[in-house]
């Protein structure tokens, strides 16, 4: 089974896999070797097989899985005002997604 990176336009850069990788949390090799083993039952969630798999601890996922919320449902204004940027124009995003991902990760650190 071949998994698709996030420079390829049609995968979901927001994918948890997608995350886990850029953030240097597991490597392709991991992720595959999970998708294999989570093929093999129905129900079954990347993220906890990876758990289980000893790729990533219970709070790697937890914190992947609420930065991928994030990205996925909050705008870029929403983020901006959850870091405490102005939304005015002081800081500009050209839709990047690494800048995105910053934010995010800044977001649930001000949250713990």
């Amino acid at each position: 089974m071949e998994v698709a990176v996030a420079k390829d336009p049609s995968v979901d850069p927001t994918s948890l896999g997608n995350l886990l990788m850029r953030g240097g949390m597991v490597s392709r090799e991991q992720i595959q070797a999970a998708l294999i083993e989570k093929s093999r039952e129905e129900d079954r969630y990347l993220g906890e097989t990876m758990v289980e798999m000893g790729f990533i601890s219970r709070q790697v996922l937890v914190t992947y899985l609420n930065q991928q919320m994030l990205l996925r449902s909050k705008s870029r204004t929403e983020v901006l005002r959850a870091v405490g940027v102005a939304a005015s124009g002081t800081l500009a995003l050209s839709g990047s997604l690494d800048s995105l991902t910053e934010l995010a990760s800044q977001v649930l650190q001000k949250l713990k």
